[in-house]
């Protein structure tokens, strides 16, 4: 292999990013990796999908699934301006947290690389404008504030951050690698 190596030419032009394929490097992640939980052996069991299939294939299923869409389903419409004045109790004393994918501290957790580097979650939040209306708009997840139990978010379009910020309720969250179920 050393030999190889002596035998490149040494006037090939230099290019900063580029692989001996030729191919560019990746762009540095700018968003955690966050994978969906999945109760399923690390070893792989024969007859069973293995552990990354099924991981992706949940991965696959939740980025297929709307919530807009799930919540009108149950009548949920919060793009209605009045919907919200409709409520009699608010809903956040009845949040029941005991079938919650993850706690949001490891959800925070999981934002941490292995360097130590913090990159944000990505997530849908539940996004009000002038008029009251509400609909799931993209952000960013930087921070879970303990003592108001709110998520830190930054709004994204097309994968950007737009530089409008907000904190949100866990229930007006949904992280991408989190179940869409009930």
């Amino acid at each position: 292999m050393l030999a190889l190596i002596s035998n490149v030419p040494q006037d090939l032009p230099k290019h900063e990013n580029v692989f001996c394929s030729g191919l560019a490097d990746p762009e540095p992640h700018t968003v955690a990796d966050a994978k969906p939980k999945v109760i399923e052996p690390f070893e792989h069991v024969p007859a069973h999908a293995p552990r990354k299939v099924t991981v992706e294939r949940r991965r696959r299923l939740y980025a297929s699934l709307d919530i807009e869409e799930l919540l009108l389903e149950r009548g949920i419409d919060y793009g209605n301006p009045t919907f919200d004045a409709q409520r009699w109790l608010p809903l956040e004393p009845f949040d029941d947290t005991s079938y919650d994918d993850r706690l949001p501290e490891e959800w925070i957790d999981l934002g941490y690389d292995d360097e130590g580097r913090f990159l944000p979650l990505e997530a849908k939040g539940l996004w009000w404008d002038e008029a009251r209306s509400g609909s799931w708009k993209e952000c960013h997840v930087y921070a879970y504030e303990t003592p108001e139990n709110k998520f830190s978010v930054r709004w994204t379009e097309k994968g950007k951050e737009t530089g409008e910020s907000g904190s949100l309720l866990r229930m007006q969250l949904l992280f991408k690698a989190s179940s869409r179920s009930a």
